[in-house]
C-alpha cells in the first residue's frame, strides 16, 4: 500500500503533454488505492471539483464539494488541514486544473494526491457513492387517493 505512516513530499511526477513535459508534485492515485485509503480510517480529506450542481447527485464518500472554479489553492488553504492526505476528483481524472490546484496545494505544505480516473472511473468501477435523497414532485400521498 502506497500511504505509510508518515506523509512526506512527492517526488515530482513527469507527465506527457505535447511537446512540453511538465513537472508535477502531486502524485495520480488509483481508485484501490482511495478506497484503502478511505478503509485505513487514515486522516484524509477528499476534494470533488466538479460543478457544485454535481455533488449532491452522486459523490464519493465524505467528499467536500470545492468547485474547480472556485478551488483555487490560496481559497483552500484554510478549508483543509496539513496533517492530513489531500485527495481531489474531477469529472474524468487528471487534468491541467487539477493538476494546478494539486500543485499548489503541495507548494503550501499539503500532501495532495489526484484520483486519476475521476468521478467516471469511479462509478464505472462500482466504487461505493454518497448522493442526496430527493423526492420527485411528480409523487405525492395524495395521488393513491
Amino acid at each position: 500500500m502506497f500511504f505509510g505512516a508518515t506523509m512526506s513530499p512527492n517526488p515530482p511526477v513527469q507527465i506527457q503533454c505535447g511537446s512540453a513535459t511538465p513537472v508535477h508534485s502531486a502524485r495520480e492515485i488509483e481508485a484501490q488505492e482511495l478506497s484503502d485509503l478511505i478503509s485505513s480510517q487514515k486522516p484524509t480529506q477528499i476534494l470533488d471539483l466538479r460543478h457544485s450542481t454535481d455533488f449532491p447527485k452522486g459523490r464519493i464518500p465524505g467528499a467536500m464539494s470545492v468547485p474547480a472554479i472556485t478551488g483555487k489553492p490560496k481559497n483552500l488553504r484554510d478549508r483543509c488541514q496539513s496533517d492530513r492526505y489531500i485527495v481531489l476528483y474531477s469529472w474524468v481524472g487528471a487534468n491541467p486544473s487539477t493538476h494546478a490546484i494539486a500543485d499548489e496545494l503541495n507548494t503550501l505544505g499539503f500532501s495532495s494526491f489526484i484520483l486519476k480516473c475521476g468521478w467516471e472511473g469511479w462509478i464505472s468501477g462500482g466504487w461505493p457513492v454518497e448522493a442526496e435523497m430527493s423526492f420527485s414532485p411528480s409523487l405525492s400521498l395524495d395521488a393513491a387517493a
